[in-house]
């Protein structure tokens, strides 16, 4: 296989090719020409690049999270989600996929900030995603309407779910305050 510079030294290749294109015009529209280059009077850091980077292709930071600030993040814009599906069988594969997601992620061991988030009611974004639409007046006059969509916000048994007695016991061991009442001897 023959390279280009097998004859000539590769710095000869490579300054002949960027004269034809000085001479083709092919550098005479670029973006920022005649300005400064931006940020050299910051120091560089992998961070501030990442962001950057981000901001200029138009992306979210949210794959360069470790894994539980991104289904933190993800369960938080969950119920937009939700809301915008077209079908309960979308709502629960929606749902579904989240949660197999979330314990797959507490099976593996953790890296970065502990994982706290809890897994989403299947029935419960069904019954969001009900009253949604219920609530929507664009679903039209022969929507499910009056009160319907909200009887099923609840559970069948007419009262709210407690808290369960692992979800007690971990609220009571990871408070901010100190279990003492704040007294000291």
């Amino acid at each position: 296989m023959r390279t280009p510079w097998a004859e000539e030294p590769p710095e000869d290749w490579i300054g002949r090719q960027v004269k034809a294109a000085e001479e083709r015009g092919a550098f005479d529209d670029l973006p920022g020409k005649g300005k400064p280059l931006q940020g050299l009077d910051k120091p560089w850091s992998v961070d501030r690049w990442l962001t950057e980077w981000a901001e200029r292709e138009g992306l979210g930071l949210l794959p360069a999270l470790p894994e539980s600030l991104q289904l933190r993040k993800e369960r938080e814009g969950l119920s937009a989600l939700i809301v915008s599906r077209s079908s309960e069988q979308a709502v629960r594969a929606v749902v579904d996929d989240f949660n197999a997601r979330l314990r797959e992620a507490y099976r593996r061991p953790q890296q970065g900030p502990p994982l706290t988030v809890r897994g989403v009611d299947v029935e419960e974004a069904v019954a969001q995603w009900h009253a949604a639409r219920a609530a929507s007046p664009a679903d039209g006059p022969g929507a499910a309407g009056g009160t319907a969509g909200a009887d099923r916000t609840h559970p069948p048994h007419g009262r709210s779910r407690g808290r369960s007695w692992k979800q007690w016991l971990i609220g009571r061991f990871t408070r901010a305050e100190p279990v003492d009442g704040g007294r000291r001897p």
